[in-house]
């Protein structure tokens, strides 16, 4: 008779919380948390290919120059592995090099890569992979480091950046999928002699599926905030980022030309700091 009461009393707190509206908490997997927190780890050390150091070698091998490059890095810095035959003796002095451009260069001289994984970096000859590294370098989790879109700027090569938004317009996605977008009214038809005015607005922007954003789950919320954070750090480190108003419209499509499409719109946001296509 108790379990019965219980069963009856928690049908009717899912019911209450149904005719209230109240917003549906969304988690994260545990496997998409471990994958997130990955990517993060990754774009930190992409991040550090722009790092000034001073280099001051005398007949040092690579591993000894790993070495040297750690220390100067301090207790944050990654692991940095070399691996392969040790022939290479480098010999020279610079000041405020940067980072990622010297390893590179100094990796060359020995025939071989510098690898970015999210557990650190790899200096070696793509031979010298593990198969969990071949795995991240074919699923855009790793690799050259000289080819990260952190480096070039092109988001469609690897990088960590690139797996957060996977990751977080997949999940975020899937909450908005729950609110279908009300009717909109056709668009005016166009007049032929008013002169034509290209546009970057966000509201230009529509999706099958739209939800204010202030009635997404807070983590929803956060994810979104830092996407937005991100790609506006990303064009211009100096600029800050609008924050997202409760009132602003967020819409997914989960079948945009076999991508899948995220956006949030809004009247003071333009559509390239707040759009994101991701492959499915």
């Amino acid at each position: 008779m108790k379990l019965f009461a219980t069963i009856f009393t928690f049908s009717l707190a899912l019911s209450a919380m149904a005719q209230t509206g109240a917003p549906v908490e969304t988690t994260i997997s545990p496997a998409d948390q471990s994958a997130l927190d990955a990517a993060r780890r990754l774009t930190k050390i992409e991040a550090l290919w722009t790092k000034p150091l001073a280099w001051k070698e005398n007949g040092a091998s690579t591993l000894q120059i790993a070495e040297d490059v750690r220390a100067q890095l301090g207790p944050d810095a990654p692991p940095i592995e070399v691996r392969g035959p040790e022939v290479n003796r480098s010999t020279f002095a610079l000041e405020e090099a940067p980072l990622g451009v010297t390893l590179c260069a100094i990796a060359e001289l020995a025939n071989c890569r510098v690898w970015v994984f999210s557990n650190g970096i790899v200096i070696a000859p793509e031979i010298e992979l593990s198969d969990e590294e071949r795995s991240a370098v074919k699923a855009g989790r790793g690799g050259v480091w000289d080819e990260s879109s952190a480096v070039i700027g092109s988001t469609s090569s690897w990088g960590g950046r690139e797996q957060i938004n996977r990751i977080v317009v997949r999940v975020v996605g899937a909450e908005v999928q729950k609110h279908p977008a009300p009717p909109q009214p056709a668009p005016p038809a166009p007049d032929p002699s008013a002169p034509r005015v290209m546009t970057h607005s966000s509201n230009d922007l529509s999706a099958p599926f739209e939800v204010p954003f202030g009635e997404l789950s807070p983590p929803s919320q956060k994810l979104l905030q830092e996407l937005l954070d991100a790609q506006v750090k990303r064009n211009n480190p100096a600029a800050k980022p609008p924050t997202i108003a409760p009132e602003n419209v967020v819409g997914f499509d989960d079948n945009y030309g076999n991508q899948r499409r995220l956006f949030v719109r809004g009247t003071t946001l333009q559509s390239w700091q707040t759009l994101w296509v991701v492959p499915r």
